[in-house]
Formats: structure tokens, sequence, C-alpha cells
């Protein structure tokens, strides 16, 4: 079975990757994994804002679709109900792999419903409490249900 390694970013141009192209920005990890994998090179974005965007990733459907149109507000969270994701009613990439045989995890921001309910369909999840971060570090994470802060950096990755 062949691995399956997604990975995607808030308001990142593609042009940004030395895999695509640029010479200033230095990244070897992603571009080792580019030149040994298959790279998109006309992939289109439903919706600008991050919960749209990764509601359709997941879905495969237009928002117009899955009903998320806009970013989820993060102050919004304690209305929402507890168990609340806004894709649980759908089929996602990581429950049609999942169903496939694949083993899914999902690592990063999550930002589609309550944080600490995992998206339907990952195996593992290793997820951030807020969706709307400008720094990793001093920020909660959610580590297979298990909370804590991280607070050293990392100085290669």
């Amino acid at each position: 079975m062949t691995n399956i390694v997604l990975i995607t970013a808030d308001n990142q141009p593609p042009d940004l990757l030395g895999c695509y192209g640029n010479h200033e920005v230095h990244t070897p990890h992603i571009d080792d994994l580019a030149s040994q994998g298959v790279m998109l090179s006309r992939f289109y974005c439903t919706n600008g804002m991050c919960s749209p965007g990764r509601a359709s990733l997941l879905t495969g459907l237009m928002p117009s679709q899955h009903g998320v149109h806009s970013w989820l507000r993060d102050v919004d969270l304690r209305n929402w109900p507890d168990t609340w994701s806004a894709i649980q009613e759908f089929d996602s990439l990581a429950t049609v792999l999942q169903n496939s045989g694949y083993q899914t995890a999902m690592v990063g921001k999550h930002h589609l419903g309550q944080p600490r309910i995992p998206i339907p369909g990952f195996d593992e999840t290793v997820t951030f409490v807020r969706g709307h971060t400008e720094d990793f570090y001093d920020n909660q994470v959610i580590d297979h249900g298990e909370e804590y802060e991280v607070k050293e950096r990392q100085t290669h990755c």
C-alpha cells in the first residue's frame, strides 16, 4: 500500500517552496518529499478562508454543499454543541482512506468544529485548541486526548 502524506498550509502560495522554484526559501525536507511523490501544479482552493478550504479538501464538496462558508471563529467555540463538527454528516477523505485499509492521522490545525472532538476517519490526532495562531509555541495542544502547552522551540524540522 502506498503512503499518502497531504501537507496543507494557510495562506501559503506554492512559489514559497523550493520544490516549486523558490531559490530564496530553503525547504529541503518538503522538497525531498516532493521529489519522491506527486506534486500538484493545477490545484485550486474553493474558498480563500481556512475552514471552508479544509472542509472542501476533506469532503470533496463545495462550500455551498458542506455549508462552511467562512472561517470558524474561536470566540464562538463556547456556543457550539460539545460534540459539533462542521463536516460530521459527510464521508471525509480520511474515512474513505480508513475504509480502504489505511491508517490515518491528522497533525496540526483542526479548525472544523470542537477541537477536542476528532474529525471522523482519523485514527490519530494531534491538534490545536485554537484555530487562529501566529505561533505554535505557547499554544495549547490536544495530543490523543491529552492537553498540554508547547513551550520549547524546535531548532530544525
